[in-house]
């Protein structure tokens, strides 16, 4: 028998023992572990002498379900590096032009001019609600769409912007809980973002990360403060001077003082972390290492059996930011001012989570913070003149939950009547 034919009658083995084995080792669920600890879930979003591409396959394996339902192939669904250091590259470079104090007035300006003619828009039939979660969802993606591809915001129809956020929530609700999705929903989505993006091949990588986390963090950040007066005036005054040090400024000598609109941010992604469980898949020791076949078929053996077996992991973002032994036993209640330099311990800086932590920490983690606070600022400013009423629910919601909550858009005639 020729070296050709032993290798092909070798691989032919292999491959149907991973066709059995995968049997065998395929459970009707995988072996989910949580966990809750501080140094726990630290060390599992960045495992000591982890590789970036380890990380990344651990990432990648939960995240398979995103690339069904939004056939993204960006960092967060892949463990190949160089689309990882590429996807970074851009990533900065599309938030560049707004990082600055420079780019955080023209963001200022931007979100202002956003809610201002949407309001024109609602106007036209004043007094007839509007879905809360709706009215968030189109200034937030008309902002984040001008941010990432400098597009006219004006330019965006008011109808395809309520499409495709509303698909988009859509389809990531019914990735977790189905295996139906809607047939053409994902095509017509696309259909309307490459008619408004052409110099992206697949504008939803960058898309889906940015608007998906942004809305809901500015949804929830409106329904805490916006009849706080107090807190309207330190988000009008980071609007009217959008800048680092305004974003960080902290009435701490004064205890009847504003909060920062930082701590602000701050406090509402430690109650609403964007991503309550993070999840990292690790394949199991028996699965990883073949000890009877020679490396290479070993290797190949056990990539086989990686997606079929993975022991997942859950970081429990939540429970360890409402953690009271770190918190105190407020840590229910909303308070800002618990995010004060003056009033922060160094294990409570450590027990944020809501960008990640380590090598995979999310690359706007210093942006998007600064970014949904102007386009809050921006919508307070608009209740605080009397355009916009909030007709607030039961409850606040998160990426579901606001049925019971709308708007209600005055005209500037009736406004300037009042």
């Amino acid at each position: 028998m020729s070296s050709s034919s032993a290798s092909a009658i070798l691989v032919f083995l292999v491959l149907s023992l991973g066709y059995v084995v995968r049997r065998r080792y395929t459970t009707p669920s995988t072996e989910t572990i949580c966990r809750t600890a501080l140094y726990d879930v630290r060390e599992l979003l960045n495992p000591p002498a982890s590789t970036l591409h380890a990380q990344l396959q651990s990432r990648a394996l939960p995240n398979a379900r995103l690339v069904r339902a939004f056939r993204i192939t960006n960092t967060f669904v892949t463990p190949d590096e160089d689309v990882h250091k590429q996807f970074v590259r851009d990533a900065r470079s599309l938030i560049r032009s707004t990082s600055s104090d420079e780019g955080l007035r023209q963001l200022s300006d931007l979100a202002t001019q956003v809610v201002t003619d949407d309001l024109t828009q609602y106007s036209v039939s004043p007094a007839s609600p509007i879905q809360y979660d709706t009215f968030v969802q189109v200034i937030t993606f008309k902002v984040i769409m001008s941010i990432l591809f400098q597009l006219d915001p004006q330019s965006l129809d008011t109808g395809d912007v309520i499409f495709v956020s509303q698909g988009i929530n859509d389809l990531w609700r019914l990735s977790k809980t189905s295996t139906t999705l809607p047939s053409n929903l994902l095509n017509d989505i696309n259909l309307r973002l490459r008619r408004w993006i052409t110099s992206t091949p697949n504008p939803l990588n960058f898309v889906l990360p940015a608007f998906e986390t942004m809305w809901r963090v500015v949804a929830i950040t409106v329904a805490l403060v916006y009849k706080d007066e107090l807190m309207l005036q330190a988000f009008q005054a980071f609007l009217d001077n959008p800048s680092v040090g305004q974003f960080k400024a902290c009435s701490d000598a004064d205890p009847d003082g504003s909060p920062s609109v930082e701590s602000v941010i701050t406090e509402t992604l430690r109650l609403h972390p964007p991503t309550r469980r993070i999840s990292r898949a690790v394949v199991p020791a028996h699965i990883t290492s073949i000890p009877f076949l020679p490396p290479v078929f070993s290797h190949l053996l056990s990539s086989f059996l990686s997606a079929s077996h993975p022991r997942v992991y859950i970081a429990d973002v939540s429970v360890v930011q409402k953690d009271p032994q770190i918190w105190g036993a407020d840590a229910e209640t909303f308070d800002p001012s618990r995010h004060c330099t003056t009033s922060t311990t160094e294990e409570q800086r450590h027990a944020m989570f809501a960008f990640g932590y380590g090598k995979l920490k999310c690359v706007a983690s210093s942006w998007a913070p600064q970014a949904a606070a102007l386009v809050v600022a921006a919508i307070l400013q608009a209740v605080g003149s009397g355009r916009l009423e909030i007709c607030a629910g039961n409850a606040i919601g998160s990426r579901e939950g606001w049925e019971e909550w709308s708007v209600v858009v005055s005209s500037a005639q009736e406004n300037a009547q009042a």
